[in-house]
């Protein structure tokens, strides 16, 4: 009897490791309360802050991810209405997406890329809470980027303040 419990154990185990890759979770990542995104919404704005500033091979040290940091002040420094608007205007990119190109941002070439997003800040493209979106997420990219490291000592030449102390200068 001891033979058949173990075969049981054994497929009941090589059962739930065989199931639990397709069970992801997203215990990383950070939970906005006021923001309710799905990971493909997060991607998406991952994906539009990359083309709207795109890093390349530079390094860019931040405390955190451009996502991260658009997500944390919209959640902690936005009203509702705004948080509304704005969640409104990504749902319908997404619609937007898909209906004029049917397929994800991400499969878009850069070329095609730079075109909606062109469109969009221009004076036929979308109102309301598409351009809302892009505008805040293309501010918000920008400011990461503008308070990160790379930006302030190597394009500002910023320094800590009192800065260097010279002793000895002739006069």
């Amino acid at each position: 009897m001891k033979r058949r419990h173990a075969i049981k154990n054994i497929l009941a185990i090589s059962a739930g490791a065989a199931l639990l890759p397709s069970c992801e979770t997203d215990a990383n990542l950070p939970v906005y309360e006021n923001i309710p995104l799905d990971k493909k919404q997060r991607q998406l704005i991952a994906q539009l802050a990359d083309a709207i500033l795109p890093k390349g091979k530079t390094q860019v040290n931040t405390p955190e991810e451009t996502t991260d940091f658009i997500l944390t002040v919209f959640n902690d420094n936005k009203p509702l209405e705004d948080i509304q608007k704005y969640t409104t205007g990504l749902t319908e990119f997404q619609t937007y997406l898909k209906e004029k190109y049917s397929t994800d941002f991400s499969k878009i070439n850069k070329e095609k890329q730079a075109e909606i997003l062109s469109y969009i800040m221009g004076e036929n493209g979308p109102t309301g809470n598409v351009k809302y979106f892009y505008e805040n997420t293309r501010d918000l990219a920008i400011e990461q980027f503008m308070s990160s490291e790379f930006f302030l000592k190597n394009v500002m030449e910023w320094e800590f303040a009192p800065g260097r102390f010279v002793g000895c200068v002739a006069v």
